[in-house]
């Protein structure tokens, strides 16, 4: 079962990152899975307006790029389903910074020390003043994003979010500071975490 469709605290995973998408405003909403999920994705948000599912594509970028083809706002959200205890504030931060800059990220500053090793070795100690956490949602000015996933794709690029996509074009990204919890649903104690969070 692909975690997005995995249920958390009686909900599914997906739901619960609609909720957070839907009551910060950001609307209409299109929703990119895997191809054979389509039909369980429909059937998750059926009844909800201004909600559209779409065929994915065979990476997080690709699905990206896909869901952007039906978006015609100026600005547009990014937002992974693996994070479904995003603030509404938190999206309503990135899209005001939008003011000053193309793109806008959420980021925790890091505060634990960082090591480089190779081979089971500590190699060295990295500077982590100037080091973040990337969240989502992140928010751009749909031309840019649009651009950006183009040249990307038209050059064979992967990056691992889309903000680096717009940085490797020079344009500017805003941080903007991350709100939590917003724990990224990755291992089984992410999702214990979230069951905890949720349950009060």
């Amino acid at each position: 079962m692909p975690k997005q469709f995995r249920a958390l605290a009686g909900k599914s995973v997906l739901a619960r990152s609609l909720d957070a998408v839907l009551s910060s405003g950001c609307r209409p909403c299109v929703i990119a899975v895997p191809k054979d999920r389509l039909d369980h994705a429909r059937a998750e948000v059926e009844g909800i307006s201004e909600v559209v599912v779409v065929s994915g594509g065979h990476t997080r970028q690709g699905s990206v790029r896909a869901a952007l083809e039906l978006v015609a706002a100026e600005t547009v959200v990014v937002h992974d389903a693996a994070r479904p205890l995003a603030p509404a504030a938190l999206f309503v931060a990135v899209v005001e910074a939008l003011r000053e800059a193309d793109g806008a990220v959420p980021g925790a500053a890091v505060d634990e020390t960082l090591k480089r090793a190779h081979a089971g070795l500590i190699v060295e100690t990295v500077e982590r003043a100037c080091l973040f956490r990337i969240q989502t949602p992140q928010a751009f000015r749909t031309a840019a994003l649009k651009e950006a996933h183009f040249r990307a794709h038209r050059d064979g690029f992967e990056g691992t979010d889309d903000a680096q996509l717009l940085e490797r074009l020079g344009y500017r990204i805003a941080l903007v500071e991350g709100a939590g919890p917003n724990p990224k649903l990755t291992h089984p104690a992410d999702f214990e975490l979230a069951e905890v969070l949720l349950r009060g």
